[in-house]
């Protein structure tokens, strides 16, 4: 009996003592500021974001057409609290929409479908 009184204060400890994982909600992410720098066949993308922890991954996804199952995907360089991307041999004179998805590892979450066209 003293030995499942002890195997049971030990199951208790064990349980007490494991470390929770965060509820770090992605959702939370915000974009402070955002400069998108357009030319004739090329764009620039560069994000300043505000967030509790850091990101594990962002991805810019874009396309010609509103359907995002045909768009392409970029994923963006992450440094500190800036975003960054640039894509290159875009269609002259045409206009792309495009919008950006973020991971923490626990969760996802993508902004609302946005426009640019190159020049």
């Amino acid at each position: 009996m003293k030995k499942i009184s002890i195997l049971i204060v030990a199951f208790v400890v064990a349980l007490i003592s494991c470390k929770k994982t965060p509820n770090v909600n992605v959702k939370q992410l915000e974009i402070v500021s955002e400069e998108v720098t357009v030319d004739t066949t090329s764009v620039t993308f560069q994000c300043i974001y505000s967030y509790v922890t850091n990101l594990k991954e962002a991805y810019l996804y874009y396309g010609e057409g509103e359907a995002e199952i045909n768009m392409d995907s970029i994923e963006m360089q992450i440094v500190q609290d800036t975003l960054r991307a640039e894509l290159t041999a875009l269609k002259d004179s045409t206009t792309y929409n495009y919008y950006y998805q973020f991971d923490n590892g626990f969760n996802s979450m993508q902004t609302d479908l946005k426009t640019f066209q190159t020049n």
